[in-house]
């Protein structure tokens, strides 16, 4: 019975530092928002609100803010901001806001057409190169990834 309660201790030790470095993770992140929801994320995690209080503060149903922090918390611990992290460094200003709006902040192309008063086309066409490049990148070894990279963008034959 002893070793019983020891394992269901170390098991609960692990589960509380599991979701304190979780919790962490998400303060840090939380930076990456604007708007209302980082509102929402400041008063969850920093303040220590639940979801009943931020309803009542915010007049918004409960429901909503439990669905809307769920989704964030997906959105800044999913595989989404891994995508946009590991490829920001290879896009210019206006790729890297498209790829923040769209994979982080989960919005839609028109929404982002909307937000940065551009065309609906021009934000789809860019989306299709940064989807392009990390499918490329995810299926061809480095080296064939510069050839493709090299041919896609700059319309030429491998450079040496």
């Amino acid at each position: 019975m002893k070793k019983l309660n020891n394992i269901q201790s170390a098991d609960t030790h692990f589960s509380e530092n599991h979701q304190s470095e979780h919790k962490d993770l998400l303060r840090h992140r939380k930076d990456l928002l604007d708007g209302q929801d980082k509102v929402f994320m400041t008063m969850y995690l920093d303040n220590g609100n639940s979801f009943r209080q931020i309803s009542r503060l915010l007049g918004v149903s409960e429901t909503t803010i439990s669905r809307r922090i769920k989704k964030l918390t997906k959105q800044l611990t999913g595989e989404s901001f891994y995508i946009y992290r590991q490829y920001r460094k290879k896009l210019d200003k206006r790729q890297k806001q498209f790829a923040r709006d769209y994979f982080l902040m989960g919005l839609s192309l028109r929404q982002i057409a909307h937000k940065h008063s551009c065309s609906f086309y021009l934000v789809k066409k860019t989306m299709c190169k940064i989807l392009d490049l990390i499918n490329a990148e995810k299926r061809l070894c480095p080296t064939e990834f510069r050839r493709w990279l090299v041919k896609q963008y700059f319309k030429a034959e491998e450079i040496s």
